[in-house]
C-alpha cells in the first residue's frame, strides 16, 4: 500500500512538472494604440498573428478598416543579464536607446513577445502607416533596373505580378552602392555593398563584385532588422539613416549589433525594402493580399449590419 501511494504521488508530481512546462495558449499583452497614449491590454492567442491582432483592435475599438494598419515593435536598450532579463539602470544610463521595426503581417505575435525577457519596458505600437505597401505598388522610387521598363503604365496587380515573378523568387532585387557600417571596435567605415539571396556582402576591393572580393556582412534569416531612431547619438552614425542588425534569439545589446547607415532617406528605404525581399520572400506579397482581401470582408460585413439595422429601425 505504501508502495502504491509512493509511487501515486511521483505520479502526480511528475504531471505537473510537465503542465508547467506547458506553453501558455494566450498572454496579456499591452498594446499602444494610435490615438495619442492609450494603452489597451488585450489577450493575445498563441497563433495569432500580427495582422489578426491589428484587425481585432480596428474591430474592437470602432477605427477606420483598411489594410494600413501595423504593429511596430520598439526596443529600448537596458543593461541584460545572462538570461536576458533586464537588470537596474546605472547612474551612467541617462537615457535609453531606442530601435523600431513594422512586424510583418505574418509574424506571430507572442512569439515577438516571448523574445524579450522579463521585465522588459519593449513596445507594441498600433500603427496606420499609409506607406505599408508603397514599394509594392511605386517599385520605381524604390528599385532600378529593366524591370521597370516592365511595369511603367501597368495595374497594381499587373505590377505585383511582375515583381513577384523578379524579386520575390530566389534572385535578390539590384541593389548596391555605397554604405557607412560599424565594425566590432565600434567604429564606421565606408564600403560598396552589394545584395545577395544568400546576404547582405561588401567589396574589400572597391567596387569588384567578383566571388572572392565579397566579404559577407550578415546574412538575414536569423535577424531582424530594425530602423535606429537616434541614430548619430546612439551608435554615433554619420547619419541619421541607419538600420540595425537584431539577431533573433541570444544575448546581443543594442550597441553590439551589426549596424550600416546611408546618406539619404530615400536611400536606406531602398535598402530596407531591398532586405525585406531576400528574407521574406513571396511572403509580403501574399500577405498583401491576404490583407486586402479581409478587409473587404470586414468592410461588406459592416455595411451589411448597418443595412439591417436601418431596415429593422423602419419596420418598428
Amino acid at each position: 500500500k505504501q508502495w502504491y501511494q509512493r509511487r501515486v504521488r511521483v505520479s502526480r508530481q511528475n504531471t505537473l512538472d510537465n503542465f508547467t512546462l506547458l506553453p501558455s495558449p494566450s498572454e496579456n499583452i499591452k498594446i499602444h494604440m494610435s490615438n495619442g497614449n492609450l494603452i489597451k491590454t488585450v489577450r493575445v492567442e498563441r497563433s495569432q498573428t500580427a495582422w489578426d491582432l491589428c484587425l481585432s483592435l480596428v474591430l474592437k475599438n470602432d477605427l477606420p478598416i483598411d489594410g494600413n494598419w501595423t504593429l511596430v515593435e520598439q526596443l529600448v536598450n537596458n543593461s541584460c543579464d545572462k538570461n536576458n532579463n533586464r537588470t537596474k539602470p546605472t547612474k551612467k544610463d541617462k537615457r535609453s536607446e531606442i530601435l523600431e521595426r513594422t512586424l510583418e503581417d505574418h509574424e506571430t505575435v507572442i512569439k515577438i513577445y516571448k523574445s524579450w525577457g522579463s521585465n522588459s519596458e519593449n513596445k507594441l505600437n498600433l500603427v496606420n502607416n499609409r506607406k505599408k505597401w508603397q514599394f509594392l505598388e511605386t517599385p520605381e522610387m524604390f528599385f532600378s533596373g529593366s524591370v521597370l521598363d516592365r511595369v511603367r503604365g501597368r495595374t497594381r496587380d499587373e505590377i505585383e505580378e511582375v515583381l513577384t515573378e523578379e524579386y520575390f523568387s530566389e534572385k535578390a532585387p539590384p541593389v548596391e552602392g555605397y554604405l557607412h557600417f560599424k565594425d566590432q571596435k565600434h567604429n564606421w567605415s565606408r564600403k560598396y555593398f552589394i545584395l545577395r539571396s544568400s546576404g547582405l556582402y561588401y567589396s574589400t576591393k572597391g567596387k569588384s563584385r567578383a566571388p572572392q572580393d565579397l566579404a559577407c556582412f550578415t546574412t538575414l534569416q536569423d535577424v531582424n532588422i530594425f530602423f535606429c531612431v537616434n541614430a548619430k547619438i546612439d551608435h554615433r552614425a554619420p547619419s541619421e539613416h541607419a538600420l540595425s542588425f537584431k539577431p533573433s534569439s541570444g544575448n546581443v545589446t543594442l550597441k553590439d549589433m551589426k549596424c550600416i547607415a546611408a546618406d539619404t532617406e530615400d536611400d536606406i528605404m531602398r535598402w530596407y525594402h531591398a532586405l525585406r525581399v531576400v528574407k521574406f520572400g513571396d511572403k509580403i506579397p501574399e500577405n498583401r493580399a491576404s490583407v486586402l482581401l479581409e478587409v473587404t470582408q470586414e468592410i461588406e460585413r459592416v455595411h451589411e449590419q448597418k443595412k439591417q439595422a436601418r431596415e429593422a429601425a423602419i419596420k418598428k
